[in-house]
């Protein structure tokens, strides 16, 4: 369980990653060991059925290296924007435990803006190569680091902190939390093979019926949208002809969408059986202000 067994068993890490949920949509990454000599990569998986069935994993870090990345967390704010990161050796060739001179990791991330059915490439997050921190406590066991990241979002940021040893104390690199946050919002992403993005449909005449209530929350322009007559497990939501969501086809039978926008909007929505051309009526929504 330590990342760093020729390290004497340095920095806790179990792999298990974090989960988070919006909307009937369920995210998980996790770490596992690479190819070969590669100690770890990052992979997320996706359920847009309340966790009965998820995708194939898929790995978010795109380095041609065999060094690790490991300990990943995640966030989803209401807005649907999903924000992963973790800690990434690709910048370095070693990590020497407390040794202030020797740089080790740095924080990496990815972000998804359409509720993890695509991402954008993988970027740095924090601003330091930093070095592996030693653990000079006398009072806590030497082997800890790490255990307990977690991700968390508000409606405009995604929030989280980690293990960062670039202060060193008589020469020696500490153990610190340092800490930083990624704004929610994001450009549209460039497809990934998590999921393949459905072509705009064309309504069918079909029995679904579509229903819409806006309002403001912390000032943000959201839609509640609420659908009858479906018969499908899942309900794909387009707004303004561009797929934003899988939901479960389950009562209240209800999507709520956090557009990100707070100023004047127009929005037309329309929800299809998934995967197919089976379509409700667009409905049309405006923010005048």
């Amino acid at each position: 369980s330590c990342m760093f067994s020729d390290q004497g068993g340095f920095w806790r890490h179990e792999g298990w990653g974090e989960p988070a949920v919006l909307n009937g949509v369920v995210h998980l990454v996790y770490a596992q060991h690479g190819t070969g000599a590669d100690a770890g990569d990052v992979y997320y998986i996706r359920s847009t059925d309340s966790g009965v069935t998820f995708s194939a994993p898929f790995k978010l870090n795109t380095d041609a290296t065999t060094r690790p990345q490991w300990q990943p967390n995640i966030s989803v704010s209401p807005g649907g924007t999903v924000f992963a990161m973790w800690y990434d050796g690709r910048e370095s060739t070693s990590c020497a435990k407390g040794n202030s001179g020797v740089p080790c990791y740095r924080m990496w991330a990815r972000k998804s803006t359409d509720n993890g059915a695509t991402w954008l490439t993988d970027m740095t997050f924090s601003d330091v190569v930093t070095p592996l921190p030693g653990q000079s406590d006398p009072f806590i066991v030497t082997g800890y680091a790490g255990d307990y990241d977690y991700g968390s979002a508000s409606l405009t940021k995604h929030a989280t902190s980690w293990d960062d040893g670039r202060v060193a104390i008589s020469g020696a690199s500490q153990q610190d939390t340092f800490f930083d946050q990624e704004a929610a919002g994001g450009v549209t992403p460039t497809p990934t093979p998590t999921a393949t993005p459905s072509a705009t449909p064309t309504a069918t005449p079909g029995p679904i019926q579509l229903r819409g209530q806006k309002r403001k929350v912390n000032g943000m322009n959201t839609v509640r949208l609420n659908w009858t007559g479906a018969t499908s497990s899942s309900i794909d939501v387009y707004r303004d002809d561009v797929l934003i969501a899988t939901a479960p086809n389950a009562p209240p039978f209800l999507y709520t969408d956090f557009t990100g926008d707070t100023g004047r909007a127009q929005y037309t929505y329309r929800v299809c059986e998934a995967g197919t051309q089976t379509c409700s009526n667009d409905i049309r929504v405006r923010f005048p202000e």
